[in-house]
């Protein structure tokens, strides 16, 4: 009894093989038919039917990735891109670790101009990886790439308060940080927007007439008096004017301070400003009293009327500036004999030493020593210089990484945006880039 049970069993345990043999061969040949047919779909550009059999295919043996990067593929190929952008990210949920779905994924999305979403993803993948010299490749590569805005114009201003000015033919406009432009060319004379109550307000010179407009560019402040030149507001609500040759500040009442100068900068939103009287120069805060017993030869302006830069003031003693900071304190010697404003304190300004250009840090130490021909500071870890005769960027190392190639550039604004010269003034974006470069 005991060898007749024990042949049962192996008479069972050979047809289980059997069974699972004969199974397995049918599911192998169904697979190798789902590969082949769709195979033939795809020739003739039939990618609905193609996506089913590749499906049926996985489902057979769903451990083969390949197939799943080649589904993918067709997904894109079809222009089905709604189902390839899940799709994939389907499968860097499934595959964390895996290279080539970051890859596909961050191609298509640069490709199709979505840059912020290639930097998101491989950002995402290091993070989770710590490590990937194809991703830190392909994230570096966007680093550096830019487009140029087709817009042209015949000057762009510095930005500021995240603003800029523009001029189109005779007329003046204002654009955003992105290049976006708020306020059209219409004007003779416009300012940047700054903070007033709860509006924001521009200065513009329309028809002989100084006023104030709002963002949707409606006129919302009136002057009574005429002036020949009207600033922003600063935080205090105090804007520059100029009036019979001389400068002085009015309050949010528009009525004109009893202080009078020969020159006087806006305040913006430092609280500082440089004035000019008897030919000396001095610093004031806003209560419109010095900030120190200090006169100066000069005092850099930029070309929106502002002194100070991520708290930064560059005033001449004698032929050399020095730096001194907000509070009045000299940080430098006279050293420098021309100069550029700092775009923020975790980036280098470039000076200028003898007839060459270089780069200080925010305590005036030489990073980069004077070797250009011209430049202007470092924003978003990139600076403008000119060699020879055409401009380019240079990124924190010195090294060149956008080839000289424009008539002049200036520094990035916090959004990545930095205007060009070619035959005309245009916004040049990066692609990627990071705030506070240099730590």
């Amino acid at each position: 009894m005991k060898k007749i049970i024990f042949l049962l069993m192996i008479f069972l345990l050979i047809g289980s093989w059997y069974f699972v043999i004969a199974n397995g061969a049918q599911r192998h040949e169904d697979y190798n038919r789902y590969i082949d047919t769709a195979s033939q779909y795809l020739n003739k550009e039939i990618y609905v039917d193609a996506i089913e059999c590749y499906k049926k295919a996985i489902e057979i043996y769903p451990d083969i990735l390949e197939n799943k990067l080649y589904l993918a593929n067709i997904y894109k190929r079809a222009k089905m891109y709604n189902s390839f952008e899940s799709y994939c990210m389907k499968l860097y949920g499934e595959h964390k670790e895996n290279e080539e779905i970051i890859c596909l994924l961050g191609e298509y999305y640069t490709e199709n101009g979505k840059d912020e979403k290639a930097v998101a993803i491989y950002k995402s993948y290091l993070s989770e990886n710590k490590e990937s010299q194809i991703i830190s490749q392909k994230l570096n590569e966007l680093k550096f790439a830019f487009t140029v805005e087709y817009k042209t114009y015949s000057y762009i201003s510095t930005f500021r308060n995240g603003y800029a000015i523009f001029k189109k033919a005779d007329k003046y406009g204002i654009m955003d940080n992105r290049g976006n432009e708020i306020t059209k060319a219409i004007y003779d004379f416009a300012g940047i927007y700054t903070k007033f109550g709860s509006l924001k307000l521009a200065p513009v010179l329309s028809d002989n007439e100084y006023y104030f407009i709002d963002s949707d560019g409606n006129k919302r402040l009136a002057l009574d008096v005429a002036y020949d030149y009207l600033g922003s507001f600063s935080q205090s609500e105090k804007a520059v004017y100029k009036r019979d040759n001389f400068y002085g500040y009015l309050d949010k009442n528009l009525n004109e301070n009893e202080n009078k100068y020969d020159y006087a900068s806006s305040f913006y939103e430092n609280g500082i400003a440089a004035v000019k009287k008897d030919n000396k120069w001095f610093l004031i805060d806003e209560s419109l009293e010095k900030i120190n017993d200090k006169q100066y030869d000069d005092i850099k302006i930029d070309d929106i009327d502002c002194a100070v830069h991520s708290d930064i003031i560059f005033a001449k003693q004698g032929n050399k500036y020095i730096m001194i900071d907000i509070n009045g304190r000299e940080i430098t010697k006279p050293l420098f004999d021309n100069v550029d404003f700092f775009t923020s304190l975790n980036e280098y300004a470039a000076v200028k030493i003898g007839d060459k250009w270089g780069f200080v840090n925010y305590e005036g130490s030489i990073i980069i020593e004077p070797k250009y021909d011209n430049a202007f500071s470092f924003s978003c870890g990139l600076a403008p210089v000119l060699i020879e005769d055409k401009w380019g960027y240079i990124d924190i190392n010195d090294n060149l990484v956008i080839s000289p190639q424009f008539n002049m550039a200036k520094s990035f604004n916090s959004s990545g945006a930095a205007p060009v010269l070619k035959s005309e003034w245009q916004i040049l974006k990066l692609k990627y880039y990071e705030k506070g470069a240099i730590r």
